[in-house]
């Protein structure tokens, strides 16, 4: 379950506005366990929550980057890979994990947003990838797209590049396309309900 931003979008708001923001940590809150726990602002998650009521949040994203220009048309993978060499991080390192798990909570959250009460969105979803079963509630999406194996990934490049999405018949085929290409989603940004969850499947 999605924190809610009740008591965080502000400061959060805030926070974005900075400059050159420091890690902060905020208080998110979990409705599903009524439990309040520590939300990092420097966390895949952090701007996955915030992303739909900042706009500007892909400027704010890139304007951590001085001289990057980003390019919209170039395929998700491609397009990190290029920042990480202008910012010559080591792929190694935990700056490189963690702004590539935030690029990619980032990417999917600009395509397909997180607003996943919406059946018209389930919906549309579901005809992107060409669904045929039925689709007249969530929970029937939902059971719906279990039985679609993507890649994330590809699901991204098909809005940034126009990309065809290759539909796999099985979980072992997508594993072995997604090792193959390195097209391997995130687990920072990745442990999610909603979209994602709908759509990941075990690789490792």
């Amino acid at each position: 379950m999605w924190p809610s931003t009740t008591g965080l979008l502000q400061p959060a708001i805030q926070w974005l506005h900075n400059t050159n923001p420091k890690p902060k940590t905020f208080a998110g809150y979990c409705p599903t366990t009524n439990r309040i726990f520590p939300l990092r602002s420097d966390s895949a998650l952090f701007f996955m929550c915030c992303f739909p009521y900042i706009k500007s949040m892909e400027h704010k994203f890139y304007s951590r980057f001085p001289g990057f220009q980003p390019n919209p048309s170039a395929s998700a993978i491609d397009e990190f890979a290029r920042l990480a060499r202008h910012m010559n991080w080591n792929l190694r390192s935990k700056v490189y994990r963690t702004e590539w798990a935030r690029f990619s909570a980032l990417e999917f959250a600009k395509h397909y947003g997180v607003e996943t009460s919406s059946l018209e969105k389930w919906q549309s979803l579901c005809r992107e990838l060409d669904i045929s079963k039925p689709t007249e509630s969530i929970t029937k999406c939902k059971k719906a797209l279990a039985s679609v194996h993507v890649n994330i990934f590809d699901l991204i490049d098909s809005r940034r590049t126009g990309a065809p999405i290759t539909k796999f018949t099985n979980v072992r085929a997508l594993r072995r396309y997604t090792k193959q290409s390195g097209k391997i989603f995130p687990r920072g940004a990745a442990k999610r309900d909603g979209f994602l969850s709908a759509l990941l499947r075990e690789i490792f």
